[in-house]
């Protein structure tokens, strides 16, 4: 079966980018993986005879050079952020597809959809990942919570598909609305 670190999928045994996640980054237009998962400095780990042993993983593609006389100072770095957004989102897809399973299950066996010590659960290892790698808590909480959501709704098969041009373009209107509502509270934040 498939391994429950999906740090695992995207990295091989010596810190490489794998396959799936060079393509990820491909789809979104970088030349290579995210710096967090392209190790630049070497790795080592002890042998079986209690000796160090490094390994020094070669980048995957060299660095873009750039061609314009006037350096965009974004560029680059909103190219390895999309790289970074393409692995997040072929990860939530991973995750609605194990959900379907889950729901399946649960459906075929009579169990209820909503689990509050599973939520319990996801929402601790989130918090606790949060404060291991300071970053708010509160925020990775609220990600989790829409994830859940919209996890117990997919499970409970609510059909959203009755009118699917309906659906297709309220999704697309409400971008948006959800632009809007980042720029308010951005502008907030800073008063």
């Amino acid at each position: 079966m498939g391994t429950a670190d999906p740090q695992a999928r995207l990295t091989d045994r010596a810190g490489r980018c794998t396959r799936p996640a060079r393509a990820a980054a491909a789809r979104a237009g970088a030349l290579s993986c995210p710096p967090a998962l392209a190790p630049t400095a070497r790795l080592t780990r002890p042998s079986t005879k209690d000796e160090r042993r490094s390994v020094d993983p070669a980048p995957d593609i060299a660095p873009r050079p750039s061609t314009d006389t006037a350096p965009d100072p974004l560029g680059e770095l909103r190219r390895e952020l999309d790289a970074i957004d393409a692995i997040l989102l072929d990860a939530l897809l991973l995750r609605f597809r194990c959900i379907h399973r889950i729901g399946a299950a649960k459906g075929s066996h009579s169990i209820p959809v909503m689990q509050p010590q599973r939520v319990r659960s996801v929402l601790r290892r989130a918090t606790k990942f949060a404060e291991e790698h300071r970053l708010n808590p509160t925020a990775l909480q609220d990600v989790f919570a829409v994830l859940i959501t919209e996890a117990c709704r997919q499970e409970e098969s609510v059909d959203r598909s009755a009118d699917p041009d309906l659906a297709r373009a309220s999704s697309w209107d409400r971008v948006e609305e959800i632009v809007r509502e980042i720029q308010d509270r951005a502008h907030s934040a800073h008063r």
